[in-house]
C-alpha cells in the first residue's frame, strides 16, 4: 500500500466532533489530516489524498462541489460520504459526478471497516485490470482510458448500478465484466441479455420470469433472478417497454421480483442505443427509471479519440490469435501500424479486432500495410522504409 493510498482527507462542518472517526481510521494504518470545507479544496490543491471522506447534507458543506473539485485536481481520488439524512438528491448527485461510496450516520463501524476494505481492494483492480482486454480486462496506454480504468476501479467498491456510455464496440461489456470480477460478486454469475432481441410479448418473462414464490417449481426464473448476487447486462435498456420500465422500476424500490418474492440481489449494468436524456425528456423513457440506472456513469471514448491504445489493442489481438493457432505473427510494420492509427474506426475495437484477424490470416511473419482492408490502408501515405522493420515486437 502506498503512502497515497493511506493518507485520508477528512472534511467536518465540525472538526472538534471528528475525534472518534479520526482514531478509527488511525487504528487502520490511515495517516488522516482534518480539515473544514474552505481548508479542504486549498489542501486538495497542494496534496494528494487517496481518499477523502467528507460530510454531506449539513449546513455550510457543499458535498456535491467538494468531490467535483477533489476529482478534478486528482481524477484517482476515492470520496467517501458520511450522509446525515440517508439518501438525498445531494446524495445522489455526489455519487453521480463521482463519489465512490457512502456511509449513513450513526456510523456502524463493521461498515466502515467493509467500506475501507473495499477501498483498498480496489488497488488490485487499478494495477491488475491494465491488461489484455480478450481475458476481460482493460489495455489502458491513454490518459483518457486510465480515467475510465480509475472509474471503473470505484464502482467495484459498491452496489450500486452502473449505466455504461460510449459508442458499439468500445468495450462496454468488457468494462462491466472486470468491474463485475473484482467485485464483492466475483464468485456468482454475469449474465447478459440484449432487450433489442427480445420481441415485445417475452420482455417482462425473460427479465422477471415467472416465479411468483421462492418455491414455485412450477416457474422459472427470468435473468434478475437467476444471477443472484451476480450481475446483470441489461443491452439497449432504451428497447424495454414502457410496462417493462415501470415494473424494474418496482423492483428496485422494493427489493423483490414479484410481490412475494423472489428477491432482487443483482446488481445491474446497462447500455443504451440512444440517449436516454433525450428519450425521457420526450417521454419514452421513464425518467424514474433513468435516475434509478444512472447512480454510477462510465463514459468510454470511442477508439478514434484514444489513438495511443491502438499499437497495444492490436499488438495484443494478434497474441491472441498466435495463442489460439499454430501459426506465429510477430509483430507490424511501421507504414502498417500508421494506417491503423490514422484510421477513424467507427466500429471501435470491434472493428479492430476484425481488421487484425484478416491481417493474421494474410501474414506469413509481420503484418504489412498490404494486408490490411483497402479503407484502412488507404488512410496514409504509402512509405517505403529504409530498411525493412518488424515493428512492436509481440
Amino acid at each position: 500500500m502506498s503512502e497515497r493510498k493511506d493518507s485520508v482527507l477528512l472534511v467536518s462542518h465540525d472538526p472538534s466532533e471528528t475525534a472518534p472517526l479520526r482514531s478509527f481510521l488511525a487504528s487502520r494504518g490511515f495517516g488522516v489530516h482534518v480539515t473544514t470545507a474552505p481548508g479542504a479544496i486549498q489542501s486538495l490543491a497542494y496534496r494528494s489524498y487517496g481518499l477523502v471522506i467528507t460530510e454531506i447534507g449539513v449546513p455550510g458543506l457543499d458535498g456535491v462541489a467538494l468531490t467535483r473539485r477533489a476529482l478534478q485536481l486528482d481524477h484517482e481520488t476515492h470520496v467517501l460520504l458520511i450522509a446525515h439524512r440517508g439518501v438525498t438528491d445531494e446524495l445522489v448527485d455526489a455519487l453521480r459526478v463521482g463519489a465512490t461510496d457512502y456511509i449513513s450516520r450513526p456510523i456502524v463501524p463493521l461498515e466502515l471497516d467493509r467500506k475501507l476494505r473495499r477501498y483498498r481492494d480496489s488497488e488490485v483492480f487499478l494495477t491488475g485490470a491494465i491488461g489484455t482486454i480478450g481475458t476481460g480486462e482493460l489495455i489502458a496506454e491513454s490518459q483518457v482510458m486510465k480515467t475510465v480504468v480509475s472509474r471503473a476501479a470505484r464502482a467495484c467498491t459498491v452496489d450500486l448500478p452502473v449505466f455504461l456510455e460510449g459508442e458499439l464496440g468500445t468495450g462496454r461489456k468488457t468494462i462491466a465484466r472486470a468491474i463485475h470480477r473484482f467485485g464483492d460478486s466475483r464468485s456468482e454469475p454475469f449474465l447478459v441479455i440484449n432487450l433489442k432481441s427480445i420481441p415485445a410479448h417475452l420482455m417482462a418473462t425473460e427479465i422477471f420470469g415467472t416465479r411468483q414464490l421462492p418455491e414455485d417449481d412450477g416457474g422459472h426464473d427470468g435473468i434478475l433472478g437467476a444471477a443472484g448476487r451476480g450481475g446483470v447486462f441489461l443491452e439497449n435498456i432504451d428497447a424495454m417497454s414502457s410496462a417493462v420500465q415501470l415494473k424494474l422500476i418496482g423492483t428496485l424500490d422494493t427489493g423483490v421480483i414479484h410481490p412475494l418474492g423472489p428477491s432482487l440481489e443483482a446488481r445491474l449494468y446497462c447500455t443504451a442505443e440512444g440517449g436516454l436524456e433525450t428519450l425521457a425528456e420526450l417521454g419514452i423513457f421513464q425518467s424514474g427509471l433513468l435516475h434509478r440506472l444512472d447512480a454510477l456513469r462510465i463514459a468510454i471514448p470511442p477508439l478514434r479519440e484514444r489513438p495511443e491504445d491502438i499499437p497495444a489493442l492490436a499488438v495484443h489481438f494478434l497474441r491472441t490469435f498466435s495463442d489460439e493457432s499454430d501459426k506465429t505473427v510477430l509483430g507490424i510494420a511501421p507504414e502498417a501500424l500508421a494506417a491503423l492509427g490514422h484510421y477513424r474506426w467507427p466500429g471501435n475495437i470491434r472493428e479492430l479486432a476484425n481488421v487484425m484477424e484478416r491481417a493474421f490470416v494474410l501474414a506469413t511473419d509481420v503484418v504489412q500495410l498490404r494486408h490490411l482492408p483497402p479503407q484502412v490502408s488507404s488512410v496514409t501515405v504509402r512509405a517505403q522504409p529504409k530498411r525493412p522493420s518488424r515493428g512492436p515486437e509481440l
